[in-house]
């Protein structure tokens, strides 16, 4: 997650969308190694450039479902904005890599149990542990505000919703809520409302 590292600087080293892309192809590649070479490369071209984001530009958290097929659409209307994603709590970013398996375990299959039940997805329950990523995220990335995504094929998101703004106001975070697909339908009513967002930050 060296390529995440790289938001928490001020301004951030990359756009989240560059971020995002390049997780994203790095998991196209089969083989383990070279996957990790691939991000390793991007994380350097990251860090040797000049940043592209404005020191002015909010910086957002993105918690929620995995944004796999809607990513461009929800990206773009934070980064034409005003905005930046610095840090994504969802299944393909930070979520996936806060839990290890004991590969030293003696008992492999309890080990990879517990692997899953610290997962911090809305599916488990209770699900404290998506709450404290959140606000160790907010507060390591330096998070003007989140935005919460639930996608209309994963309805667990929906009904953590409540919890997760009680979660922002007690960080004194502003919040919205986005409910979608993957199609680009609700693109232009996603862009007036995420910029609406972007305004009041």
């Amino acid at each position: 997650m060296d390529l995440m590292e790289l938001q928490k600087e001020q301004p951030p080293q990359a756009w989240g969308c560059e971020i995002y892309e390049a997780v994203l192809k790095a998991q196209e590649e089969l083989e383990p190694e070279r996957r990790i070479n691939q991000l390793r490369e991007r994380c350097e071209l990251y860090s040797s450039r000049p940043s592209p984001v404005s020191p002015e530009a909010k910086r957002i958290l993105i918690s929620g479902c995995p944004i796999g097929g809607v990513y461009s659409k929800v990206i773009r209307a934070v980064e034409e904005n005003g905005g930046v994603i610095t840090a994504f709590e969802n299944c393909e970013m930070i979520d996936s890599n806060q839990r290890i398996a004991d590969a030293d375990s003696e008992d492999m299959i309890s080990a990879l149990a517990d692997c899953y039940q610290n997962t911090p997805c809305a599916i488990m329950s209770p699900n404290s542990l998506r709450f404290m990523l959140v606000s160790e995220l907010a507060r390591e990335y330096k998070a003007d505000g989140i935005l919460d995504i639930a996608l209309t094929t994963c309805h667990a998101y929906t009904v953590e919703r409540d919890r997760m703004r009680r979660c922002c106001r007690e960080l004194g975070l502003p919040y919205l809520a986005i409910d979608t697909d993957s199609s680009n339908a609700d693109y232009g009513q996603i862009t007036t409302r995420v910029a609406a967002f972007m305004e009041m930050l």
